[in-house]
């Protein structure tokens, strides 16, 4: 059985839709997760020193598929977290604090249509720990700044490039309803949950 395009966009969308319900919803929310936890908890204690996983992505839209390998290694002494991804179409290098916020994450394009069609072929997301309250995206083409945005990053805000280590430490921490807001990586966007 072959399912078109428009369907598995549909089911694509659905799926985020309802993820981003289930984490801002106010009926399966316990709080927002500032109020559960402070900057200075160490959340990344639950995680284990070393994970490497693979796997194989499929596009059927795009005609691609490929091998991934990544991994996540949180440092005992400090708490930080570094996970790295690659792939023949893209490469990503993050550090989370011992809290999970945002560090620096820098993702490289390596696939010509997505570079074309992103307009852009390398992001720089970092945070400054002394504002508290925004990270900086950059869009770089060839090494050349293509446009930059400044988003809104109050603790606690999921960032959906790295979400599955913090909900991983979550669900390890016992946290397993909550709200929060999100940050959509490739587009620089802040999709903010309801207020509890």
């Amino acid at each position: 059985m072959r399912i078109n395009t428009r369907t598995k966009r549909f089911a694509w969308l659905t799926l985020l839709c309802v993820t981003i319900m289930l984490i801002t919803a106010p009926g399966y929310s316990k709080g927002k997760l500032e109020e559960v936890f402070s900057p200075e908890d160490n959340l990344s204690k639950a995680l284990p020193e070393c994970q490497v996983f693979s796997g194989t992505h499929f596009s059927a839209k795009r005609n691609y598929n490929y091998t991934f390998n990544a991994s996540t290694k949180t440092d005992p002494k400090t708490g930080e977290v570094s996970f790295e991804f690659a792939s023949p179409a893209y490469e990503i290098q993050a550090k989370l604090d011992k809290a999970l916020r945002l560090k620096k994450v820098v993702y490289k394009a390596k696939n010509k249509n997505a570079i074309n069609r992103q307009g852009h072929d390398q992001r720089v997301i970092t945070f400054d720990p002394e504002s508290a309250s925004q990270i900086t995206v950059r869009f770089l083409l060839e090494g050349n700044d293509v446009d930059e945005k400044q988003v809104g990053y109050d603790y606690f805000t999921l960032y959906l490039g790295v979400a599955h280590v913090t909900l991983q430490a979550l669900l390890l921490n016992e946290i397993k309803d909550f709200n929060c807001d999100v940050i959509v990586p490739d587009k620089g966007w802040r999709i903010c949950g309801p207020a509890v």
